[in-house]
């Protein structure tokens, strides 16, 4: 969505970022569509939920081509605010994401004029589930050689299997088998870092690869809720966009052509519950575009 109100170098490294070099916006706007369109169908079994929208403050007004595509390609929800209160957008996250993400920001400040949201939601039992008897105290693994009991599903089925250099991974469908649930875990003296560092694409693809279907085989995996957020500033800059959050660098133009902007933070929040019957999961990330120069003002307060 930032995408499209970009232009010259900021859209360039968005674009880079985006692995979407080489393709036009257009043609990455009608896949972001099919995307919408086709993944909650994908399983009827699965609930998935994606929305987004465009919040605008009311003394700010963005350019109609760009608010008109979002409305178009990504089906976004046009919506006003004022003042500090982030209610709206809280609301918003809350009631897309079935009350998993229910804050997104404390408030607003006052040089935010527009944020793009992006909501996911996902719900869906596994194809075969664990039996919640079986479930017992199991000792987990922790950093620097501690361990914790943890409840410990347990289950012996048909299963998706791989052992791969450094950590084995099993796969958990859901419904149909449309989605499904990798599991990856460390052996030995390797870390969970270390396993995240080296999950590249060729790793991800070649693990797919590996994957197969072993019967009867034991495995176990913890009853567990996570929830986190992070500010990705610092990590889409390294990831190669580091202009759309510089003032008097970004250009946004096609969101103001009047009026300077840049971004000033990208924020996610996650939620993830898995238990015996299946997996609920949350996603939101709020862009928060802000005015370049706002006039100074002098409380005496």
């Amino acid at each position: 969505m930032l995408l499209n109100g970009a232009n010259g170098q900021t859209a360039d490294e968005i674009q880079k970022t985006l692995k979407l070099n080489g393709i036009s916006l257009a043609d990455a706007n009608a896949t972001y569509l099919k995307l919408i369109e086709g993944l909650p169908k994908a399983d009827p079994k699965v609930t998935l939920g994606l929305a987004n929208s465009v919040w605008n403050r009311n003394t700010f007004q963005p350019e109609t081509d760009f608010v008109n595509i979002l409305k178009n390609s990504f089906k976004a929800e046009a919506s006003q605010f004022s003042g500090s209160d982030a209610t709206p957008l809280n609301t918003w996250a809350s009631d897309k994401t079935n009350g998993k993400i229910k804050k997104v920001l404390d408030n607003i400040e006052p040089q935010m004029v527009l944020f793009l949201m992006n909501a996911l939601y996902f719900k869906g039992d596994w194809t075969t589930s664990f039996d919640e008897q079986k479930t017992t105290d199991y000792p987990f693994q922790l950093a620097e050689s501690k361990t914790k009991n943890v409840r410990m599903m347990q289950m012996k089925s048909k299963i998706s299997f791989a052992n791969r250099d450094g950590y084995f991974a099993y796969e958990l469908p859901y419904g149909n088998g449309r989605y499904a649930m990798t599991v990856l875990v460390p052996i030995g003296t390797q870390r969970v870092n270390d396993l995240v560092t080296k999950l590249s694409a060729t790793e991800w693809n070649q693990l797919k690869q590996d994957l197969k279907v072993v019967d009867n085989l034991s495995i176990g995996l913890p009853r567990f809720t996570l929830e986190y957020e992070v500010y990705l500033n610092e990590v889409l800059e390294k990831m190669g966009m580091p202009s759309a959050f510089l003032p008097n660098v970004a250009d946004l133009s096609k969101i103001s052509k009047t009026q300077k902007l840049n971004v000033g933070f990208v924020k996610q929040n996650t939620y993830v519950a898995v238990d015996e019957k299946g997996t609920e999961a949350a996603a939101v990330t709020t862009i928060g575009v802000e005015l370049t120069s706002l006039p100074q003002t002098y409380y005496a307060d």
